[in-house]
């Protein structure tokens, strides 16, 4: 019994390690279209991305990538120091409406699909390959 426990830890560590590959996957992914965003935006209309002046903002998008200590984690988002002023607007002696860039691309129901099949397609092919590395699954 104590082989067979330590053979599906191995299986749903494996499936793990897949899982932080896909949520990375779909980080990137995200970052791709924001900074396609960024790149083709016009005239900075309000509640529309920002118009592309230095490519500084753009250049500063990056992704955060999963990991097996924490696979469902991986992240994108701008670090230039005023992205959440440009994605939100801000008050002050020239106030500015909100532009949005990240939330452009987190909301669009093409990047939910994407996601949902990213992650379900990598589950599936874990549960699959680890399925088969078994010749029953009762606990001997």
């Amino acid at each position: 019994m104590r082989q067979r426990q330590k053979e599906i830890q191995k299986v749903l560590n494996e499936a793990t390690k897949k899982n932080a590959r896909a949520a990375t996957t779909c980080a990137v992914e995200g970052v791709a279209r924001t900074k396609a965003v960024l790149s083709s935006a016009g005239r900075a209309a309000p509640n529309e991305p920002p118009a592309l002046k230095t490519g500084f903002l753009r250049d500063s998008v990056l992704s955060v990538p999963g990991t097996p200590g924490n696979p469902t984690t991986a992240s994108f988002g701008a670090n230039a120091p005023y992205a959440s002023a440009v994605e939100f607007g801000h008050g002050g002696i020239r106030p500015a409406g909100p532009h949005p860039f990240i939330r452009r691309v987190a909301w669009d129901p093409d990047f939910h699909k994407f996601i949902t099949n990213t992650v379900a397609r990598n589950w599936n092919q874990s549960i699959k390959k680890g399925v088969s590395k078994f010749k029953d699954l009762s606990m001997k």
